[in-house]
C-alpha cells in the first residue's frame, strides 16, 4: 500500500469520525434546547394548579353563568360530556374572577303534582342528557315526614332525591311538607301559588355564587 493510499484512508476515517462527532454535538444541542428550564417547569406547574382552581364539578341539572368582565353578558355553560360521567361533568369558570363573576343555577330534581311527588323529571339542560333518576313515587297521603340533610331530600325517613345544594333541598322539604298537610282539592291551587313564588326567590337566593 502506497503512502498516498494510506493518507486517503486515514483522512476518510478522520472525516467519518468528525461527522459522527458533529452529529452527536448537534443532537445534544437539540436535546438541551428541548429541555425546559426550572423556571419554565415551575410556570407550567403553577399554570396547571391555577387552571384546576378554575374548574367546577356540576350536575346535569345545573347551569353555569359566567361573566368574564363586569358589565358584560353572561355566558352559559353546562356539564362537560367529555370530562364527566352519568351524573355530571366539569365546567370552566371565569379565570379572571376579580373582573367578572360566576353563578350556578339548579333545576328542580323532581316532579310535583296535586297527587304526589316523583323522583323523575322530563326536561334536560343543554345536551348533557338526564342524570340517573330512581323514578320513586310517593303520594301526599303517604308522606308523614319531609326533611333535608345537606343536598338530599328525605321523605318518610328515606333518602328520596339529591338536590343541587342544601338550600334547594331545604326549600323543597318545606314546600312538600306544606302540600302534604293540605287536602287534595287544595293542593293544586296551593302548588300554583307556592311554587312560582318560592322558586322566584330561589333564582336569587338558591343561585350560588362560585
Amino acid at each position: 500500500m502506497t503512502n498516498s493510499t494510506r493518507s486517503m484512508s486515514s483522512n476518510g476515517k478522520a472525516g467519518s469520525e468528525g461527522g459522527i462527532l458533529q452529529k452527536a454535538v448537534l443532537r445534544e444541542k437539540v436535546s438541551i434546547n428541548r429541555a425546559m428550564t426550572e423556571g419554565q417547569t415551575l410556570f407550567l406547574i403553577l399554570s396547571l394548579l391555577y387552571l384546576s382552581e378554575c374548574m367546577v364539578w356540576m350536575g346535569k341539572r345545573t347551569v353555569l353563568f359566567s361573566a368574564w368582565r363586569r358589565g358584560s353578558g353572561y355566558r352559559i355553560s353546562f356539564a362537560s360530556e367529555r370530562f364527566g360521567n352519568n351524573n355530571g361533568g366539569l365546567a370552566l369558570l371565569n379565570p379572571f374572577s376579580p373582573l367578572g363573576s360566576n353563578f350556578l343555577g339548579h333545576w328542580i330534581p323532581l316532579s310535583i303534582s296535586p297527587d304526589g311527588v316523583c323522583a323523575f323529571t322530563l326536561p334536560t339542560i343543554g345536551d348533557t342528557g338526564r342524570p340517573f333518576q330512581t323514578g320513586k313515587v310517593l303520594r301526599f297521603e303517604k308522606i308523614s315526614d319531609s326533611k333535608a340533610d345537606g343536598k338530599y331530600l328525605w321523605l318518610n325517613k328515606l333518602r328520596f332525591v339529591k338536590c343541587g345544594d342544601a338550600e334547594q333541598s331545604a326549600s323543597l322539604a318545606k314546600w312538600i311538607q306544606q302540600l302534604s298537610s293540605q287536602s287534595a282539592e287544595n293542593r293544586g291551587q296551593l302548588s300554583e301559588e307556592l311554587g312560582p313564588r318560592n322558586f322566584r326567590k330561589r333564582m336569587l337566593s338558591n343561585v350560588m355564587r362560585v
